[in-house]
Order: C-alpha cells, then sequence, then structure tokens
C-alpha cells in the first residue's frame, strides 16, 4: 500500500495549517528543492518525510530533462513566426516573442524537471493534494498545473484579503480551491473572472498572528520607538514599488510616503495635539529606504515624533490609533481591530468598482486632501470614534478576521477536501487547536541580513592562518617596534581603560606605551607594567615630540581613548611594513563600535570586548589625496615612521589632527606612494570623542591644515569651502575660470525627442552653464539640423554638427567630432542628460585646470534623486560598475562618505565627462576597437597609466534619465578586448577595498568569496572549489575529493575555499574578476559548466590560475568540451572515461582511486595536481 504525501509549497506562518494538519493526520511532504529546507522542522517534529522532488532524479532523468527543453525551444523557434499575425491582431508586442523564446531558456529544463520527478512520485506515494499560497511562480504554477492533469487536488490558501485595486490579470487563480479572507473577496474574483475553483470563507493565516502578541509586545515597541505617552499614533503602511500589471505609476511608493510625510508635517504645524508618526515599511526593491525616509523627516521637522520600521504589520496596528495605507489589505486588518482608517488612493486604477462605500468606515482620499482628512481625524474624537465602529461592524469585510480561527478554518478545509472527513471535525471543534501549532508567526521577508557578521565569521583566523603568522614573523628580514601614545583627559579615564584592555590582547609583544595626561595615574599598577609609562604633563599635545624623540621604537601610533585596537593590528602593520620598506605611514580597515547597555549579554563570537559590539565596517580605498583632502578617512589609526616624523619637525600640538595634519605634510615632502593601506581591520573605533570632533574649533583646524597644505604645494588660489555636512570639504583650485573654450560633443544617430530635451533643458540654463560649442554628430545633414533647431526655438544654443553617413556607434562618432573642434577642453556627453544645475559647468573646469589631472566628471543622478553614479569602480558588475548607485542625493553615512566628497578614481561614467583635448590627441583619439562608450573608459585608463588624474566631483550635478546600461550593450568582442587589455587592473582597484563586494552600490562587505586567505601575497597553494549547479550525484562523488582536499589542508600544505551556487540563488553569481580577487591557484569545477562561459576563458587567458573539472562520464565531457581548451586538466572516478581519452593529446586526464588509503589519494593530489602550481 502506498503512503500517503502532500506536495507543498507553504512558507513561514501558512506553514501552520500544515502543522495543524499532521496532528490529526500524518503524511510525507513532497516539497521542490527550494521549499524542502523550510519542511524540515515541521516535518522532525511530526516525525515524517520530507521529499525533495528534484532527489528523486537520476542521472539519466537529467540527461532526457535537457535534451526534452532543447527539443522543445527548437520547436517554438521553428513556429515563432506564426505567433506574429495573432499578436498584431490582439494588439500585442511582436518584441515578446523573443522574450518568451528567453524564458522558455531560463525555466524550461525547471519545470521538465519537476515534472519528470512528481511523476516517479505519483507511482511510490499516494498524493493527497497540492498545498500552495500563490499562484505565479514557476514552481507553484507548474504544481498547480501538474496536479489538474493528474486529477489531484490543488489547494491555494490566501494570503491577501482579495479586494485591492492592484489585482491584475498576475493573480489569475487556477486552484481547485481557495481560500478566502471574506465573503467581499468572491466579489472581486467574480469582476476580474478568476478563482473559479470552490471558494472557502476561512479568514486570512497571517492574521491569526494576533493570538501570539502579548500586551508586553505592544509595550515593548512603544518603548523601543519611544513613544511619549497619551500620543495619538498614526501609522502608514507602505505599498510596492515594483511594477505591477495594474499600476499605472511606477513611483507610487514613494510618492504615497512624500505624501504622508507632508501630511505628518502639516499636522505638527496645525495641531496642538500630541502625535506621533510611524512609517512602517515592507519588501518593496527599493534600495535605502529607510535612510531615505528619516532625513526628509529631519527636513520636515519630524525627527522628534516619528519613526521608521521594517516589521510584520501586526504589532504597529495594534498600537495605532489611526492607520493609513495605499492598499486594501492593511484597511481591512485596521478595521478589523476597530482603528479609524484611511486608504492613500494613489493608483489611479479602478477594476471593477471595487471602491470602500462611505458605510464601509474607510476613509478614501488621494495625497492632495490627504492633510486634511487627517488633521479632521486628529482633531475631531467623536469622529474617530465613529470611524472606528463602522469598520469594526463591517462583517462583510472583516468577520473571519476578527475570529483569528483562520489556520484551523484551513487545516479543517485540507482534512476535508482529501477526505478525511472524521478528522476534520474533530480539527474543528478542537478548542486547544492552536496550543498544538508550533509554527509562530514568522516571515522571512523581514529578516535582515547581516552582512558583516557573515564577512566576520567567514575571515575569521584558523589553527592554519595562525600557523602562517608564525611562519612570517620568522621569515621577517626585521622585528620592527612600535610606540603607542595617548592623550588622555580625566573624562577619558573610562575609555582608556577599553583601549589598554585591547592592547594586552595584542598577538605581536614588540611595543610600548606612553600615556599622557594633565592628571595623575589613577592606577598605581599601570606605572609598574613593563612596556607602559605615564607622563603627566599640562599641555599634553605639546609634549608629544618630547616623547618621540626619548623612544627607540621604529614606529609610533597616536590613539584615541577608547579606540580598540584589533588583536592582529600590530602584527599585520609589521607584517606590512616588511613587506613595504619604503612606506613611511600604514593605515588599516576600521569597525565602528556600538555602545553596549549594563545588562546586555556578550556572545562569545561577537567581539573581544566586555562592552563593545563592531557593527558598522569602514573599508577603505587605498591613499588618496584628493578624497583625504575632502574627509579625513585615515588619521584615526595610522603608524608613522618614527624617523619621518622627526624628519618632518614632529607633530603639531593639534587636538585630534595632529596626524592629519602630519599625513598633509609627509605627502607633501615626498609622494603618495610612502603611505601605504592594509586591507585588514586594525582598529574598532569608538565614539567617545565624536562630540567634541563636531565643534567649531575643530572644523576650523581642518579649514587651516587642508589651506595650508594647498599653498605649500602650489595652489597659492585655492580656498576650502563647507561639504555637505561636517568633516566633509569641498576645494575650489582657481578663483577664476579659464579663458580656454569648452566643446560639447554629443553623438545622436537621429534628432529625436531625447536629444532635444537634453539641448532644451541646456538652454535653460542660460549661457554660465553653456560650453562655447555643441557639437552634434548625428545622421541628419547640416540644413536638416538647422531646420529643427530653429523648429524646436534652441537656436540661442551655439549648436554645430557633423554628418556621419555611415554611422558606426557612438565613439566612431565622437572621433569625427574632433576634427570640428579645436578646444582646450571638450564635455563628452549622451543625449539622455537633463542639465538642471545652472553652474555644474565651473566644478569640472576648476578640476581640469589643474595640470596633473586628464579628466572630471559630474555626480550623475536619477530623476527620483537617486545617484546613478559617484565615480566607477573597476571589476564592479563583472567590468565596471557605478559607486553609490541607488543612493539618495542626501543620504548620511556612518562610514567614509565618498558619495559626497572629491576624490580621484581609475574610471568615471562617460556618458558625462570633461576631458583635456591633449589628453585624447597624445593617446592618438579614441579606440576604434570599440563602438560603444567603452572606449572612453579604456582611454581613461590609458591616461592613468600616464599617471594623469581621474577626479569625480559632488559639486557638478547632472540628471541622467533613461541610465541605459552601456556595459550591458557593447559586444561580447569589446568586452574581451577591454579585458585584454585591463585585467589586472580590474581585479585590484585601489580606490576600493578587497572586502566590499563587486556588486549593488559597492557598499557591503563580500560575503560570497570573503576569506581568512593572506589579501596580499600566497602563503600556500589555495584551492577553490566551484560547485555550479552541482546534482546529488555529483556532489556525493565530488565529496570524496573533497575529503581528500580537507586532509590536506589539515596537514597545513593548502589554503581551501568553496563556492556554491545554483540557479534559484541568483545573487549569489559571481564573475571570473571576483575570482581572480580572491588569488587562487587552482580552481576545481564541479557540476554544470558556468553559465557565464567567460569565466572559465578568462581565468585561463589573464591570470596563471590553473583550472580543473570533476567530470563523471562521457555525457558529462561532452557538456565541457567548448570549454576544455582552457582547462589545465580534467580529475575523473571513471576507469573506463580515462582508457577513452588516453590517447587525446588536448587535455591531461588524471585519475581518482576512491578505493585508495586516504594517505594514497593525499599523495594523488599533491603530486598529481599541486605539484604543477606555480
Amino acid at each position: 500500500m502506498k503512503k500517503e504525501a502532500i506536495i507543498s509549497t507553504l512558507l513561514d506562518r501558512h506553514l501552520a495549517v500544515l502543522d495543524g494538519v499532521l496532528a490529526y493526520h500524518k503524511m510525507e511532504i513532497i516539497s521542490p528543492d527550494l521549499f524542502a529546507s523550510s519542511h524540515m522542522p515541521l516535518a522532525t517534529f511530526h516525525e515524517v518525510n520530507v521529499i525533495n522532488i528534484e532527489s528523486t532524479l537520476d542521472e539519466s532523468d537529467y540527461e532526457d530533462i535537457e535534451n526534452e527543453a532543447k527539443k522543445l525551444i527548437h520547436l517554438y523557434q521553428k513556429n515563432s513566426k506564426s505567433i506574429e499575425p495573432w499578436l498584431i491582431e490582439n494588439q500585442g508586442s511582436v518584441a515578446c516573442i523573443s522574450t518568451i523564446e528567453n524564458v522558455l531558456k531560463e525555466r524550461l529544463s525547471y519545470i521538465i524537471k519537476i515534472i519528470k520527478g512528481l511523476n516517479k512520485l505519483n507511482n511510490e506515494y499516494d498524493i493527497k493534494a497540492v498545498i500552495v499560497n500563490q499562484e505565479y511562480m514557476k514552481s507553484e504554477a507548474t504544481l498547480i498545473q501538474w496536479a489538474k492533469t493528474n486529477n489531484i487536488p490543488s489547494i491555494h490558501f490566501c494570503h491577501s484579503p482579495y479586494i485591492a485595486r492592484n489585482l491584475g490579470s498576475i493573480r489569475h487563480f487556477l486552484s481547485d480551491h481557495l481560500t478566502l479572507a471574506s465573503e467581499r473577496c468572491k466579489e472581486t474574483l467574480d469582476d476580474l473572472n478568476t478563482g473559479k475553483g470552490e471558494r472557502h470563507i476561512t479568514g486570512m493565516i497571517n492574521w491569526d498572528t494576533y493570538r501570539d502578541i502579548k500586551n508586553t509586545d505592544k509595550k515593548d515597541i512603544i518603548d523601543s520607538l519611544e513613544i511619549p505617552e497619551d500620543s495619538l499614533i498614526v501609522s502608514f503602511f507602505t505599498t510596492y514599488a515594483v511594477l505591477e500589471n495594474a499600476t499605472s505609476d511606477i513611483e507610487t511608493h514613494q510618492k504615497s510616503i512624500d505624501a504622508f510625510m507632508e501630511a505628518a508635517a502639516f499636522i505638527n504645524k496645525n495641531s496642538n495635539k500630541k502625535v506621533f508618526f510611524i512609517i512602517k515599511d515592507r519588501p518593496s526593491g527599493t534600495y535605502f529606504s529607510k535612510q531615505n525616509v528619516l532625513k526628509k523627516a529631519e527636513k520636515l521637522g519630524l525627527s522628534n515624533n516619528f519613526a521608521y520600521i521594517f516589521e510584520r504589520p501586526e504589532r504597529i496596528i495594534l498600537i495605532s490609533d489611526i492607520v493609513i495605507s495605499s492598499g486594501s489589505s492593511i484597511s481591512v486588518e485596521s478595521m478589523a481591530l476597530g482603528k479609524a482608517t484611511i486608504e492613500l488612493v494613489s493608483r489611479q486604477v479602478f477594476l471593477g468598482g471595487l471602491i470602500f462605500s462611505a458605510e464601509d468606515g474607510v476613509i478614501q482620499c488621494e495625497a492632495s486632501t490627504l492633510k486634511d482628512e487627517l488633521l479632521t481625524l486628529v482633531e475631531k474624537p467623536k469622529y474617530r470614534e465613529h470611524l472606528e465602529h463602522q469598520g469594526y461592524i463591517n462583517d462583510y469585510f472583516n468577520e473571519m478576521t476578527k475570529q483569528c480561527l483562520a489556520t484551523q478554518n484551513s487545516a479543517h478545509t485540507l482534512l476535508k477536501t482529501i477526505g478525511k472527513n472524521e478528522e476534520s471535525q474533530k480539527l474543528l471543534a478542537d478548542t486547544d487547536f492552536y496550543s498544538k501549532i508550533n509554527i509562530k508567526a514568522t516571515d522571512s521577508r523581514f529578516n535582515k541580513r547581516d552582512n558583516f557578521l557573515i564577512w566576520r565569521a567567514r575571515t575569521q583566523i584558523n589553527p592554519l592562518t595562525g600557523q602562517l603568522m608564525g611562519e612570517s614573523y620568522n621569515s621577517w628580514a626585521t622585528k620592527p617596534t612600535f610606540h603607542l601614545i595617548i592623550i588622555a583627559y580625566q573624562h577619558l579615564f573610562s575609555a582608556l581603560a577599553d583601549t589598554l584592555d585591547s592592547l594586552e590582547q595584542q598577538f605581536y609583544p614588540h611595543f610600548g606605551v606612553s600615556i599622557i595626561s594633565p592628571s595623575p595615574c589613577p592606577i598605581i599598577e599601570l606605572n609598574k607594567k613593563e612596556n607602559i609609562e605615564w607622563i603627566q604633563r599640562e599641555t599634553p599635545e605639546k609634549n608629544i615630540n618630547e616623547i618621540i624623540n626619548n623612544v627607540e621604537s621604529d614606529w609610533v601610533i597616536q590613539i584615541t581613548p577608547g579606540d580598540n585596537v584589533q588583536p592582529q593590528a600590530l602584527f599585520n602593520l609589521a607584517d606590512y611594513a616588511n613587506l613595504n620598506p619604503k612606506w613611511l605611514a600604514i593605515y588599516g580597515d576600521e569597525t565602528i563600535l556600538r555602545e553596549r547597555n549594563s545588562d546586555e549579554q556578550l556572545g562569545d563570537e561577537e567581539s573581544h570586548f566586555d562592552d563593545s559590539l563592531q557593527v558598522t565596517p569602514l573599508f577603505k580605498p587605498d591613499f588618496n589625496i584628493d578624497l583625504f583632502r575632502a574627509t579625513d578617512y585615515i588619521s584615526r589609526f595610522i603608524a608613522f615612521k618614527r624617523s619621518a616624523i622627526k624628519e618632518l619637525g614632529g607633530f603639531q600640538p593639534l587636538p585630534y589632527r595632529a596626524a592629519e595634519d602630519l599625513i598633509f605634510r609627509l605627502h607633501d615632502s615626498k609622494d603618495e606612494n610612502c603611505i601605504g593601506h592594509i586591507p585588514q581591520i586594525l582598529l574598532y573605533r569608538s565614539k567617545h570623542i565624536d562630540s567634541f570632533k563636531n565643534f567649531k574649533e575643530n572644523e576650523i583646524l581642518g579649514f587651516n591644515i587642508r589651506n595650508e597644505h594647498l599653498k605649500r604645494i602650489g595652489y597659492q588660489d585655492s580656498k576650502v569651502l563647507p561639504g555637505l555636512y561636517s568633516s566633509i570639504y569641498n576645494i575650489r583650485y582657481f578663483s577664476d575660470t579659464p579663458k580656454a573654450s569648452v566643446d560639447m560633443l554629443i553623438p545622436s544617430k537621429e534628432l529625436d525627442e531625447q536629444l532635444l530635451k537634453s539641448l532644451s533643458t541646456l538652454q535653460e540654463q542660460g549661457k554660465s552653464g553653456w560650453p562655447d560649442n555643441i557639437i552634434i554628430a548625428t545622421c541628419a545633414s547640416s540644413h536638416e539640423v538647422k531646420q529643427w533647431v530653429d523648429t524646436n526655438k534652441i537656436e540661442k544654443l551655439p549648436i554645430n554638427s557633423i554628418t556621419i553617413s555611415d554611422w558606426n556607434g557612438p565613439v566612431d562618432a565622437l572621433q569625427h567630432s574632433l576634427s570640428l573642434s579645436d578646444s582646450e577642453y571638450l564635455i563628452l556627453a549622451s543625449s539622455e542628460l537633463r542639465w538642471v544645475q545652472e553652474n555644474w559647468l565651473s566644478p569640472l573646469l576648476d578640476q581640469l585646470q589643474r595640470p596633473e589631472v586628464a579628466a572630471a566628471a559630474p555626480r550623475l543622478v536619477s530623476s527620483q534623486a537617486e545617484i546613478i553614479s559617484a565615480g566607477q569602480i573597476l571589476g564592479k558588475d563583472g567590468l565596471l560598475g557605478d559607486l553609490y548607485r541607488n543612493f539618495f542625493l542626501e543620504q548620511e553615512l556612518d562610514v567614509l562618505p565618498r558619495a559626497w566628497c572629491e576624490q580621484s578614481l581609475n574610471s568615471l561614467n562617460p556618458n558625462c565627462i570633461a576631458i583635456k583635448r591633449e589628453v585624447i590627441d597624445k593617446l592618438n583619439g579614441f579606440n576604434l576597437n570599440y563602438k560603444g562608450l567603452l572606449a572612453i573608459n579604456h582611454l581613461q585608463l590609458e591616461s592613468r597609466v600616464l599617471a594623469q588624474k581621474l577626479i569625480w566631483t559632488p559639486l557638478s550635478t547632472v540628471v541622467q534619465i533613461e541610465n541605459s546600461n552601456y556595459i550591458n550593450q557593447a559586444s561580447i568582442d569589446e568586452k574581451k578586448y577591454f579585458k585584454q587589455n585591463w585585467f589586472k587592473a580590474l581585479i585590484n582597484d585601489p580606490c576600493f577595498n578587497k572586502n566590499l563586494e563587486l556588486k549593488n552600490s559597492g557598499l557591503e562587505p563580500d560575503t560570497i568569496l570573503s576569506s581568512s586567505w593572506h589579501p596580499t601575497y600566497l602563503q600556500r597553494p589555495r584551492i577553490l572549489k566551484i560547485m555550479y549547479n552541482i546534482n546529488k550525484y555529483q556532489r556525493s562523488d565530488f565529496e570524496e575529493i573533497e575529503k581528500v582536499i580537507a586532509l590536506v589542508e589539515q596537514s597545513e600544505k593548502v589554503q581551501t575555499m568553496s563556492y556554491l551556487y545554483d540557479d534559484n540563488h541568483q545573487k549569489q553569481k559571481i564573475s571570473s574578476i571576483e575570482i581572480a580577487r580572491t588569488m587562487p591557484s587552482l580552481c576545481l569545477y564541479a557540476g554544470e559548466v558556468p553559465s557565464d562561459e567567460s569565466i572559465i576563458q578568462d581565468i585561463a587567458s589573464y591570470t596563471e590560475v590553473k583550472q580543473w573539472a570533476f567530470i563523471r562520464n562521457k555525457k558529462e565531457l561532452n557538456y565541457w568540451h567548448q570549454s576544455m581548451k582552457y582547462l589545465t586538466g580534467i580529475i575523473t572516478d571513471n576507469q573506463a572515461l580515462l582508457e577513452s581519452e588516453k590517447n587525446n593529446p588536448d587535455s591531461l586526464f588524471v585519475f581518482f582511486d576512491k578505493t585508495k588509503t586516504n594517505y594514497s589519494k593525499c599523495r594523488w593530489l599533491e603530486d598529481e595536481i599541486l605539484n604543477i602550481l606555480p
């Protein structure tokens, strides 16, 4: 007799339904791999099994799947033309034919895999039902279609009350059974002609969460948000930020937040009531929402009665008096809890007349009237009470919600649907049902991933690291000594104790400490320590040089009381001092510490110190004098060679600025290369002195230090200006704009609307924002250009044109444009730009006057005031990527505020760049191996080779509208050519930091390929294991090799790291540059060939890394066929395969014999693989 089973993709709170069902009727759980782990705790508790659908497939199945997918795709390609007439007839886009093909290629193998696995399981198990909580993702849609084909009931447990106006065709329901929140939901489904299955009014499963919330939970959140007693609490619940099927405005998310915050500011101004405002955000596809919202709150004067929170909605609704949302789901929940409810109508889409009526107890208003409606509710408590009552008694919307029995009702429905009537009745009658539920209110979407915590775990030292440190120590030419100087005033004595505690944990012993204070030593025993001295002086800052002259150390470091020195810090400084004997100053990375509460417990792995926790990393670039002028990012903990300090006359008596001043003087007397950076955390920075450092006197010191520095290096007319925030400085190098002429070159194949809007906004800025000439390279004739200019009334602009008869891309057009220009400075601009800042040109020209500067670029921003580019980082996003992408314009940072600082970079976004004509001429123009803007990046890097600087400045802002990704548009050949020339530069941009991920905004620690490997040099051969979509059979066999590698690592002969990728986790995908950045000796592949085939080719072409693949049979060998020429060799455990390929002259095959002893296997690895490493 077959065992009974149920197929489930439920997640989070919905798993409680299955939990309740299994308590009454045991069944095995079948689930796709993506969902299987979520079901494991449940299965363990109920003593049933979780069967992974994909795990049922054998190797022959995988071959069949690939063949079948190829046949179906070929069939579609063959017949796709026949779809065109139908699309045209139904006003569809022919372009979607290729979209369908791309979707097929992406999903077809997966769908076939699921169906094949289900067919096998259907023969083995008595499958009672398929249960889902949505239907429009590939897993659930496949399961439901399969269930229908096999006459197995499918049940959709609703996760939303289906009354929202944005319910479009994406919510098309095919399940046989559908649970609903209320009677009102039926009306929506009928209006949209969907959800034809049997409907069950059960209530919302998520709303049973209210059963778990206690009064203490409400008090806890009120206390955590610091809401004053007796405040009226008004909360706003955001909507999605993604483009939905029935959404006419993709900016709904931001616009609705703005409307609420403006209404809140209006209430503050026009009401004497004590009101507290909350924005409760949700996962919505936006970036930096919290920072954006809090900054706006500050500008609107809301900081004292406002909070932003990101969590499930239940607790927030419970504590609220007035609830505002942009969709009906929260509205219904609010009504059921008796809250005054406003629905903000920000979407101009009304489907099926689905609008709350006046009697429903919900105010509906648009953004323009929200403030008045809200003021009425705040000022008129009786009206508010009336609204609360009307919503609460509206059973048509919320009767089942108020009962909080949805999980029990849904479990009853499931048991009844699968024919377990007796069990279903028992369950329904069980008054103790909820005490048997083990799954509580969880929602993985609100889980906050701490990337820094992951990074720290991955980079922790291990036994081998310790051994390698010892070997390094013994190999050093010198054992440098360090002397640490601490100025300690009495109010900082407790902070000083933290610093001294950290020094006691140093791995490296060769250091001494001098503490200078106006006060006597508070601890007599301190003076008895061999390497610590307490010096009492009235003016400590003036006595630092006295100590430096009296000690005999090689290096000197000033430390701020409260800062904790990382245990390996002095060792790492000594290590790099030996590696780089010409360095005269060395700094490293930091973390910012959060002070702990007195009752807060410290976890064993959290910190070395009792009262603080590392929370925010400060990963820095290599020394960058332009960035250092803009903000002091290195002087908090920097080691100076004592001889260099003495040569420069010692430290100046500048409180908390002495090291900063010395760095400038050292740079001015030597050069940038004498100041080195260690990409390792050396310091845990305290906030003890932050309040002092923000004093006006301290800021003035920063201005003075920079003015003196600029005068010393020849910028006599320069001026240091205040930046956007304290401790940020902007430099104007010249008092006058240059007399040299400036031409703007714009390549635009057609005289289109895009170009017109760009030129129109430029004309609006007036002559101060105009170049001397604007040269348009276009296919249009000069007569057509003139006519177009006159017709569109932009004739005031100094427009010229050059006709390109045979358009060959924008770079070829720019090259032709050079023949019309004889100006000293050029602006290379795309037609996507909008000129909104009147003086956008002046900051760029100011930089170009500097003799060492080749080019300068402005800050590119979107029309939503988000940063598109704050310069570029080499290697980011697989080739080049924009820094601080998606930042909003006034976003503040606890760490290095590079988004607001002038700095030199190795790449600038070529959509808008100011460049010297002489640089282009010296490099013989643009490289025409490129057709697109990648040529301008190539030119920039060539100028860097000539020691010319590329400057990015936030003082010039230009809007870019479409933000078309020119790198994605580059051909494979263009990208290949770029890598051929610059791959070594791409893997290590000194303007970035190896500890940061080469993705997204360039802010987060690398959590994928970070490790304890030394960031600069190889200490042992390094093996990087790359498992790409590896199936269970491949994994099982590969584990045998992994065990051997682990044994060799235990014997301290290699260092290893693993990278695992599958198509369900696209964000984990890496590039060849990311791999090369880790400096492996050997890459060992298992599973599929990486989908980005350039990975293997790039590693073979541009590095000395050896590449091996583990291949088990002829079929896998065929898959790897195209990549074989890039592999060093192939490992196989298949003797027959080895024999069949022994005469293949193009490939090195080695045999892994699983039957041998571990000792023999280790010798095999060392002899066959490791001995060929460089």
